[in-house]
């Protein structure tokens, strides 16, 4: 029931926030891609995103005397985007990597040969978006070399990887922290992702139960 009604309407015409999704989602794909989870051993998953975030977080909310607002201060100028490549399984995390700037092509290829592939094992499967960055021939190699297989998600579902959740808790941890300098931002990332831990894993996988906390090891790369 939304606060605003406060008991005044029946919960039939309640007014809600609507959840927006693309248009452009396929969902006999998606369907598809369900069936096909139920018969994978997601113990062998290993889920891959990127996220890219700023020097302009904060908390959105705080706390007043009623009537009054909230004051805070962000710097108009955000600075360049930090992005992190993460890569989590089920029992923790695999790697990850920070770089200065968005993620292409060529950092991926990267971020496969030096810091994911020597962590995969025959067997595995990595689960990536289905972007152009990650399907490059160069990256499907390195996986492939070490028997491992990648499974792409259906276009426009970030909800059917347990990592996007993840992001949300990170970013709510960045807002805490409020970084204001480059440097300051790669140490805050790693503390946040210090704060996911094996119980909001199995909350997003409810079918497996896995012990652990995640501490996850970011490769940084400084700011040129």
């Amino acid at each position: 029931m939304s606060p605003r009604c406060a008991g005044r309407c029946k919960p039939s015409s309640c007014p809600v926030k609507k959840s927006l999704v693309a248009t452009e989602r396929d969902e006999k794909h998606r369907h598809k891609f369900r069936k096909l989870v139920q018969v994978l051993d997601l113990r062998h998953g290993i889920f891959v995103d990127e996220r890219g975030r700023n020097l302009a977080l904060t908390r959105r909310y705080g706390r007043a005397a009623p009537g009054a607002r909230v004051q805070d201060s962000v710097p108009s100028d955000q600075g360049g985007n930090v992005s992190t490549i993460g890569a989590l399984d089920l029992k923790g995390s695999r790697t990850g990597l920070s770089v200065p700037g968005a993620i292409d092509g060529e950092t991926m290829v990267f971020f496969v040969e030096e810091l994911l592939a020597p962590t995969l094992k025959r067997g595995d499967l990595v689960f990536m978006d289905n972007c152009p960055i990650h399907k490059l021939d160069e990256s499907a190699d390195l996986v492939d070399a070490r028997g491992a297989g990648v499974v792409f998600l259906p276009s426009y579902s970030p909800d059917l990887k347990p990592i996007e959740h993840c992001w949300s808790k990170v970013k709510a941890r960045l807002r805490a922290l409020k970084p204001r300098t480059p440097a300051d931002l790669l140490e805050a990332l790693i503390d946040a992702f210090a704060t996911v831990t094996g119980h909001d894993i199995r909350g997003l996988v409810p079918s497996l139960r896995v012990p652990g906390r995640i501490h996850l090891k970011i490769a940084i790369s400084p700011p040129a």
